[in-house]
């Protein structure tokens, strides 16, 4: 006589669960992907935490390093800067000098806060502009020829520096009045750099 089994699981659609069925699977997350997640979150918030302190703490030297930027590569479409490679550049920028110290003033003014000093003038020539040349392997022009084809195209106002450079390093470094005449070499510290693209 056997014994009574027991109560009975109700069986879905007919099919009856055997011994060596798999089991169902866990529902919701496991305790090692939620500390994960938990770092992860907890990372996000600390780094733009110290990216927002950064953005405050030296925003004005962002602003003022994008904006010499932008300045650096609007050198290189300037006016001017198509009749300087026609004279025999192989790159060439025409950087205004207005705009260039003005720029260069926000970094100034910056530093001056930081350090408890009152700002330093710079005395670019804020009226005047630096043309750029540089050549790879041919013979680069004279900074008179890069100046006379800068200064035939656009009529500056001002003076116009002139900076001519190959793979050796600089060639010449002059200082031109708006009629083109030469006012002498111009020590290349006192010359800002201008980016190769």
């Amino acid at each position: 006589m056997q014994g009574y089994p027991g109560p009975q699981q109700p069986q879905a659609f007919g099919v009856q669960p055997g011994p060596n069925a798999p089991k169902p699977a866990k529902r919701g997350m496991n305790g090692c992907l939620m500390v994960a997640l938990a770092v992860l979150a907890i990372g996000i918030v600390g780094a733009a935490g110290v990216g927002l302190y950064l953005y405050f703490e030296f925003r004005e030297y962002v602003g003022a390093t994008a904006e010499m930027g932008q300045i650096m590569t609007d050198a290189q479409s300037a006016p001017g800067a198509s009749d300087v490679k026609a004279a025999g550049c192989e790159k060439a920028a025409v950087l205004d000098l207005s705009k260039f110290e003005k720029v260069m003033d926000r970094f100034e003014k910056e530093s001056a806060r930081r350090e408890g000093r009152p700002p330093k003038p710079l005395g670019l020539g804020a009226n005047g502009f630096m043309v750029t040349c540089s050549v790879t392997f041919s013979t680069p022009p004279s900074c008179a020829d890069v100046a006379r084809a800068f200064i035939k195209s656009q009529h500056p106002t001002g003076n116009v520096v002139t900076t001519v450079s190959n793979t050796v390093g600089s060639h010449c470094q002059e200082e031109f009045d708006p009629s083109g005449a030469p006012l002498g070499a111009k020590a290349a510290g006192s010359l800002p750099t201008l980016p190769s693209k």
